[in-house]
This record gives structure tokens, C-alpha cells and sequence, in this order.
């Protein structure tokens, strides 16, 4: 990609990093309620990777023929209708850019469908299942991040638990991502294919409306922590104080738009960093990122979780920046659609060499930070 390709992609990555963020939390809290097993996050890695499969298998721009014989009479049949060779006119085609130089594409897969899907949620719910912090035993319930309130025997029975909700996890991904894939591929499936000009077109309403967003979102984030006295006069002479400012919750959400589009910018360029350091083996960019991911938010749910740190955690803006560092950063810089993406681009070895190093390297550092901590101080419910 050019300079100017660039600046659009990152733009859209803007745009794209803040729209993934919305629906993966939207879909999480309209799909998780008490009792459920598992949680919401399963939806949102559902659909990300069915929309990544569609996006992989979908062709993207139409190369339109280019005839230069189009004015010359046809010798075989004397009138002035073009002669064509295979496949149009002379046999060249407009050149069509390879995907992964197509702002819109990378945008979609990586910015949208990467930011849409989370493998840290995922670890932090398999390892709150496996570990019974979110289970019922003995007349005690712990609620978790994302699950909570089922009953197990003991606390032994979160082993086999969590056991299945990985492997649930991992075949609900990857069926999502090859039904995706299928449906691009169907025949009666007419797939929106865009020409040169107008995927020109959308990128940049796109790189505009990621511009806007940027301004918009920051903007948020800083009105969210102003608060405003007003002091007013009763009737009786007695003066009236009261404190305005936005819900709390707009905090959460504006620092997580912020802090969205940033881990995709970061993803993005660990990837194509790392990525090449062992081609078609090894994507190691991907599995750096989601490593930093969980461990990062395995930090951060020791803080959430773990025994109350009161000069830390006082409630208030330092909850709303935990979690919004939790689902905004961690969430988006972590990813369960490129990871499935490139499990079927690899050979059958290295894929399940990746696949496997993928699930259990992020699990371990959840293990050892996070559990480590719990089952020496003991696990609290949520500060925030």
C-alpha cells in the first residue's frame, strides 16, 4: 500500500475499531443473563467469524475487460461489433489489487470482524468456569465477568466444565467461519461486488466518517469526566447545591471507543511485523498480540476480582478505565477470527500447532496471574 492507501486504512480501522467494539459488547450484554453457561461471548466469536469466512470467500472488486479492438470491424463477420478473444476483447483484464491491499477488506476483516471477536473475554470465561468462581457450591454464589449462578456438585466439576466450553468455543469458531465461507461461494447468492471506482468511493465515506468518529469519541470521553455545579435560591432564602454530569456509564463507552481503534492500530502492525518472521508456519504477530492481551487483562481482572485494593480501586473513573481498558484494549487487541483465518491457511501441522499454542499459552499466563493470585487472597466480587 501507498501513503495515501495507508492513511485511508487507518482511518477505517477508526471507524471499523469503534463499530467491532459496539456490537461485541452489545451482543454480550443482550446474549449473557444469569445462569447461562458460557456466557455471551460465544455469540460475539460466533458471528465475527461467520462475517470473516463471507469477507474471505467473497470477491471483493470486479476487474472490468479492457478492449482496444472495440472500433475495428470483425473480419469474420464484416460489422462493427468488437471481435473478443478469450476470456474479453484481447485477452487482458484491468488489474484487480491482491485483498490484503484493499483498504476496505483489511478494514473489515481486521479492524471489524478482529475487534467483533475476542479470544482474552474468551480466556477469562474459560478460566472463571474451569477455576468455579462463577458457580453455585455449598449455598455460595460468586459471580464472574460474563457468566454465573449454575450449580456444580463441587468445585471439581469446573474442569470437565470448562473443558467444554473451550471446545465449544473453538467448534462454534471455526463452523461459523466455513458457514461463512460457504455463503460466499453459494450460487444463488448474488454478493455485492464493487468496481475500482466505487470501492474508491466507499473508502473514503468510510475514512470520513472514521475521522469524525475519532473527534467525536474524544470529545466524549473528555465531556464524560466534567461535572458541573449549579447553586440556586429557594423560596425560603436557603441555598440549593447540585452536581450534574453524564451517566456513568457514557464514561465506560467513550473510553472504550478511544481506546478501540488504538488496539486495532496495534494489532495491525504487530501482525504485519511478526507475522513474517515464520511464514506459513507460525503466525507469530496474531499469537503475540493475543498473549499481551490476556495478560494484560488478566492484570486487570486481579483488580476487579481479586481481594479489594483500596488505593487503586476506589470505585468511580477507575472502574469505568478498568473496564473500558478490559473490553475496549484487551478485548479488540485480541482476536478469534484472524486466528481461525489462519489456522485453515496453514498446513494440517502447523495449524494445530498454532491453533493448540493459541488456546493454551493465553490460558497458563490466566492461570498464573490471575489464579495464582485468587487462590492465595481469595476471590471477591467485582469492585466496580
Amino acid at each position: 500500500m501507498n501513503l495515501w492507501q495507508q492513511v485511508r486504512l487507518h482511518l477505517i480501522f477508526a471507524f471499523f475499531g469503534i463499530a467491532g467494539f459496539l456490537a461485541r459488547v452489545g451482543i454480550i450484554r443482550l446474549t449473557a443473563h444469569q445462569g447461562l453457561f458460557g456466557g455471551g461471548v460465544i455469540w460475539a466469536n460466533c458471528a465475527g467469524c461467520f462475517i470473516m469466512g463471507y469477507l474471505v470467500g467473497h470477491v471483493f472488486v470486479a476487474a472490468g475487460p479492457i478492449q482496444t479492438s472495440a472500433a475495428a470491424p470483425s473480419s469474420q463477420t464484416g460489422t462493427g461489433a468488437p471481435e473478443l478473444k478469450p476470456p474479453f476483447g484481447d485477452g487482458r483484464r484491468a488489474e484487480v489489487p491482491a485483498k490484503s491491499e484493499i483498504p476496505l477488506y483489511v478494514g473489515l476483516t481486521t479492524g471489524f470482524c478482529g475487534t467483533f471477536t475476542s479470544l482474552s473475554s474468551a480466556q477469562l470465561e474459560l478460566f472463571e468456569i474451569a477455576a468455579s468462581t462463577t458457580a453455585t457450591i455449598a449455598g455460595g454464589t460468586e459471580r464472574g465477568a460474563y457468566g454465573g449462578d449454575f450449580a456444580f456438585p463441587n468445585a471439581g466439576y469446573g474442569v470437565p466444565a470448562g473443558l467444554a466450553y473451550a471446545i465449544i468455543t473453538c467448534s462454534v469458531s471455526i463452523a461459523s467461519f466455513q458457514a461463512g465461507r460457504h455463503l460466499a461461494a453459494a450460487p444463488y447468492i448474488k454478493a455485492l461486488t464493487l468496481t475500482p471506482r466505487g470501492l474508491l468511493f466507499v473508502e473514503l465515506v468510510l475514512s470520513a466518517l472514521g475521522a469524525a468518529a475519532w473527534v467525536i469519541v474524544f470529545v466524549l470521553a473528555i465531556v464524560s469526566g466534567v461535572t458541573t455545579s449549579v447553586t440556586t435560591t429557594s423560596g425560603d432564602g436557603v441555598l440549593l447545591t447540585s452536581s450534574s454530569a453524564l451517566s456513568p456509564a457514557a464514561r465506560y463507552w467513550a473510553l472504550g471507543m478511544v481506546f478501540s481503534p488504538v488496539a486495532v492500530y496495534t494489532r495491525y502492525w504487530v501482525s504485519r511485523l511478526l507475522n513474517p518472521t515464520f511464514p506459513r508456519k507460525f503466525p507469530l504477530g496474531t499469537f503475540a498480540c493475543n498473549m499481551l492481551a490476556t495478560l494484560v487483562l488478566a492484570v486487570l481482572a486481579v483488580l476487579q476480582y481479586g481481594a479489594p485494593i483500596t488505593v487503586l480501586m476506589t470505585g468511580g473513573i477507575s472502574c469505568q478505565v478498568i473496564s473500558a481498558l478490559a473490553d475496549g484494549f484487551c478485548a479488540t487487541l485480541s482476536t478469534v477470527s484472524t486466528l481461525v483465518s489462519e489456522l485453515h491457511s496453514l498446513r494440517l501441522k502447523y495449524s494445530y500447532i498454532y491453533g493448540l499454542s493459541s488456546v493454551f499459552g493465553p490460558f497458563c499466563l490466566m492461570v498464573l496471574i490471575f489464579g495464582s493470585y485468587i487462590w492465595t487472597n481469595s476471590y471477591h466480587a467485582s469492585v466496580c
